[in-house]
Parts: structure tokens; C-alpha cells; sequence
């Protein structure tokens, strides 16, 4: 018995065998079955935030759906210079031939691309990208409410008050709910005007109404603009200029301790933090204003120009170490003081110290929004690297600006106004050298012309936008402030008609160069 089973066993196999291979062979007529396809898939796309600095804020992520990779930018995104980031199976991946490199390649997202994987065998998938555009103005008004603990009133810009935070997205932002500290900001706008401006630092950081998540805050009162567009439309001259750091504007609604406030304009606080102002570690900050009332602070040694230090923060440091830096700090904002007031400027190294497409930016934007201000110096920020050079900006308080007559209290009524006046005052001798350069003419040429014919009509549609958004709340902030007319319509053909008169004022001023036509 046992002999037998030992003889089927093999006979059992070679049949199971031969069997197997006869289900196995294929005829002419049998379908193709293919092998195992070879893998060219993306699995994986966005736009970071820290490598697409200072045009975004925040990451961004693609939704991918077969072979089409769906993402929405913000409308007000230079989508010419972004980079993406993402991961992938297959041997590389291109697009219109060109390797790229997550987190590396550049590429022009205005216009359809097609995201090319090529798998081993040379055989290609593409993915197509494609993208939404985000309007940047939301046609709601979030509304802020503010309790302060035991309902005290906020009547100081020295210290903070507790209180309880809640923000009604209106169904278009986040709500949140939290716990934050207030106190009044500002220096004529806290002191000469009933609607007080405020700074919120919240107990832990948090991303409101679609902004970097951070704790400081600030809330605009804009008392003196009737049409409650001013500084919103001077930060969006900043963003299509793309100058770096400019603060982004979110019109709200506010409510302290039950009592309807107004109006007011939702921005970041201006600080050095990575989604803020990045200068790094040794970087430096620093703020030319008349009010000279900061702790640590010099006069420069040329021009004496009223220079604060914003950061670092040495009232953190040893006081030896804090006098040392500051010593440091002086010394090298001297040097390219110097360089710009040499006998040789311009044709000596004053560039090597100065960012020349930062003074082209900052002084289009504050010509075209009529920002006399800095001339006294007042809020004239620049920034700098370590192994950087004095960058101008961000901009900043354009309270004053937009055609401001001192007289009347009104905007809108001077259309000619120079950005630079005849007297000697420390920010007209700064600007008016810089004048003097021919490159800073001719960078500046080059640029407006470039803003006027691509730039302009964004703007105007940003503010066309932006009118009709707070268009019920202009007419309850002007019930209770009473200024300008009340009607968002009417204000809106003021700002517009004064633009108009503005660029035609700055295509005169910048015609008269002799730089127009020229590279």
C-alpha cells in the first residue's frame, strides 16, 4: 500500500503539471493580456509657502483626479515664478522637455501646463494642470466681536487687557473663538480721532480669515477715509509691485464690549516672524520716523535721519551686548549712508549697500498713492539681511495720502501733489539723492510703464471689488462716524477718478525723464 502511494505521487504531479501548462499556452486567437504596466504617476502636488516666499502665504494643494491636477491659486498670485513641489512614480518627469526638480524647477502657471512621467520603458502619461483663480476680495464682511474681561474699556497703547475673541466668518471665512490681549495702537490716529485703532495678540497662534497663522494683529480704524479704501488700495499697488512683506487687508466689521465700532481694516501686524518679515537670525529691521520714540534708536551721521530699530529686539539682550549691536547696526546703516552722500555718488559702489529695484518700487508706489509722509521720515520701513542689501519696505500708513487736503479734511482733492517737497527735512534729502541716480529714473520708467498697461486695471478691479464687499458696512460705519458721504457708489468714483488724474500726473512727471523707450 504504502509502495503505491509512493508511485501516484509523482504521477500526480507531472499531470497537475502538464495540465497547467496546457491552460497556460496561448493561440493566435487569444485576447492580450499585457504585463504589469509600468508605473508614471504623480501621487502628490502643491505649492509651498516657504518656497514661493513672499508670493504666498500659505501651502497650497493640488487635487489630483485622474490624469488632470486641480488647484486654486488666489487671483492676486504672480503666477509667472512658482515653484512646485510634489512626488511621483516613474523614471523623471517634465515639462515641454525640461526635467523638473520638486521644490526646485520654476515654471509659469498663467498659462495650461502639461506635467510630463516618464516610466522606464520611455512610455509617458501626462498630467494637466488646472488651475481656479480665487477672487481676492470675498463679497462678505466678517464681523470681529471683543469682550474684554469685567467688559474694561481699552483706553491705552501701553498695556494689554484679557479678553474673549469671536469672529463670524459669514459663512465665507472660518469662524474662531479664542482667548486674546488688546490695546490701542497708533500715534495721531490713537490720540486726535474718536475711532480707535487696536493691536490683538492672541493667546496662540491661529490662521484668521485665511491669513498665516500668528498671534499679533491689528485692526485699522481708517477715521479719516471716507471711502474706506485708502490704505487697502495702497497695499494692493504693494502686492502688484510685488514688493515683499505686504500686508494683506480684510475688511471687517467691529464690536467691543457690545458697542458697534465700525469699519476697520484686519491686517497682519508688522513684525520678523517666517510668514512676516524674514530677514533670518542676524537680519535687521528698521523704521526712519520723526517720532524717534523707540528705546533703541541713533541718528544717522549725514542726513541725521530719525533711524529705530525694529529688530532685533535688544531690549532682550545684556546691556552690554545690546549697546555692542547697536553700535554695529549704526555703523553699517553710516556706511551706506555714506556711500549715498559721497562726492562720487552715483558713479561710485553705493549700489553694493542699496537694492536698487526696492527704492524704483517704493517710490511708484508712494508717487501714485500721494504719500507725503515720507518725506518728514514717517513709517519708512527697509529691512536687511545678513549678507542682504537695505531693501525699502513694506509700505506702510497712507492715512494722509490719496490726494489729502490738510485744509478740508478730505481725500481726493489734490491731484499734483509731488511725492517729494522743497524743504530739508531728513526723508526729502534721502529720496531726492536717490533722484539724482540715473538707473533709479530709468528703473523707475521701466516699471511704471509696465504697471500702467498690466498692473493698473487689476487695481481698479480690486477696488471695484472691494466697494461692493463693504458696501452695507460703509453706510453703517458712517452712522455712527459720520464721515464722507455714506454712499459706497459715491465714494467709489471719487478714489477712481483720482487714480485717474494720478497716473495721468506720474505718466507727465516720469515723461519728462528722457528715459521712456529706453532699456
Amino acid at each position: 500500500m504504502n509502495l503505491l502511494k509512493r508511485r501516484i505521487k509523482p504521477l500526480l504531479f507531472i499531470a497537475v503539471v502538464i495540465c497547467s501548462l496546457a491552460a497556460c499556452k496561448k493561440t493566435l486567437n487569444d485576447p492580450f493580456v499585457p504585463d504589469e504596466p509600468l508605473t508614471k504617476i504623480i501621487t502628490e502636488f502643491r505649492f509651498e509657502a516657504s518656497l514661493n516666499k513672499p508670493f504666498l502665504s500659505e501651502t497650497i494643494n493640488g487635487e489630483i483626479s485622474g490624469d488632470t491636477i486641480k488647484i486654486s491659486l488666489p487671483e492676486e498670485l504672480n503666477c509667472r515664478t512658482l515653484i512646485a513641489s510634489f512626488k511621483y512614480e516613474g523614471r523623471l518627469v517634465s515639462v515641454n522637455d525640461v526635467k523638473q526638480y520638486s521644490g526646485i524647477s520654476v515654471n509659469n502657471f498663467e498659462k495650461p501646463l502639461i506635467y510630463s512621467v516618464m516610466a522606464d520603458d520611455g512610455s509617458e502619461r501626462n498630467f494637466f494642470i488646472q488651475t481656479t483663480l480665487i477672487p481676492e476680495v470675498k463679497q462678505a464682511v466678517p464681523h470681529i466681536y471683543i469682550v474684554t474681561d469685567g467688559n474694561t474699556p481699552i483706553t491705552t497703547r501701553e498695556s494689554y487687557l484679557k479678553a474673549d475673541i469671536r469672529i463670524d466668518g459669514k459663512g465665507i471665512f472660518e469662524n474662531y473663538e479664542g482667548r486674546t490681549s488688546i490695546k490701542g495702537r497708533g500715534n495721531t490716529t490713537w490720540t486726535g480721532y474718536p475711532k480707535k485703532p487696536y493691536r490683538l495678540k492672541l493667546d496662540t497662534k491661529a490662521p484668521l480669515l485665511g491669513l498665516s497663522p500668528e498671534k499679533d494683529w491689528i485692526l485699522l480704524a481708517n477715521y479719516l477715509d471716507e471711502s474706506l479704501m485708502c490704505n487697502a488700495a495702497a497695499m494692493k499697488i504693494g502686492r502688484l509691485l510685488e514688493m515683499p512683506y505686504t500686508n494683506h487687508i480684510i475688511p471687517v466689521d467691529l464690536t467691543v464690549n457690545g458697542v458697534y465700532q465700525g469699519n476697520y481694516m484686519f491686517t497682519e501686524q508688522k513684525e520678523v516672524e517666517d510668514n512676516r518679515i524674514n530677514v533670518g537670525k542676524d537680519g535687521v529691521w528698521l523704521e526712519l520716523d520723526m517720532q524717534y520714540d523707540e528705546d533703541f534708536r541713533f541718528r544717522s551721521g549725514h542726513i541725521q535721519l530719525p533711524v529705530m530699530i525694529q529688530y532685533p529686539d535688544l531690549g532682550k539682550l545684556a546691556p552690554t551686548e545690546a549697546g555692542v549691536r547697536l553700535a554695529q547696526i549704526q555703523a553699517d546703516f553710516n556706511q551706506m549712508e555714506a556711500s549715498l552722500m559721497d562726492a562720487s555718488f552715483p558713479n561710485n559702489n553705493y549700489r553694493q549697500y542699496l537694492d536698487i529695484e526696492s527704492v524704483a518700487n517704493y517710490i511708484i508706489a508712494n508717487t501714485l498713492a500721494d504719500n507725503p509722509e515720507i518725506g518728514w521720515p514717517k513709517s519708512v520701513l527697509l529691512y536687511k539681511t545678513a549678507a542682504g542689501k537695505y531693501t525699502f519696505g513694506p509700505i506702510w500708513d497712507f492715512d494722509w495720502g490719496f490726494g489729502f487736503d490738510y485744509g478740508q479734511m478730505k481725500h481726493f482733492v489734490v491731484d499734483e501733489r509731488p511725492l517729494i517737497g522743497n524743504n530739508n527735512l531728513g526723508g526729502t534729502r534721502l529720496f531726492s539723492r536717490l533722484m539724482q541716480d540715473p538707473q533709479v529714473k530709468r528703473a523707475i520708467t521701466q516699471k511704471w510703464i509696465t504697471f500702467k498697461s498690466s498692473s493698473y486695471p487689476k487695481l481698479v478691479k480690486y477696488l471695484i471689488d472691494y466697494n461692493a464687499a463693504i458696501t452695507s458696512s460703509l453706510h453703517t460705519d458712517y452712522q455712527v462716524w459720520k464721515r464722507g458721504s455714506g454712499d459706497a457708489p459715491t465714494e467709489l468714483t471719487h478714489m477712481l477718478s483720482w487714480l485717474d488724474r494720478r497716473v495721468q500726473y506720474m505718466d507727465n512727471l516720469i515723461g519728462g525723464w528722457g528715459f521712456m523707450g529706453t532699456p
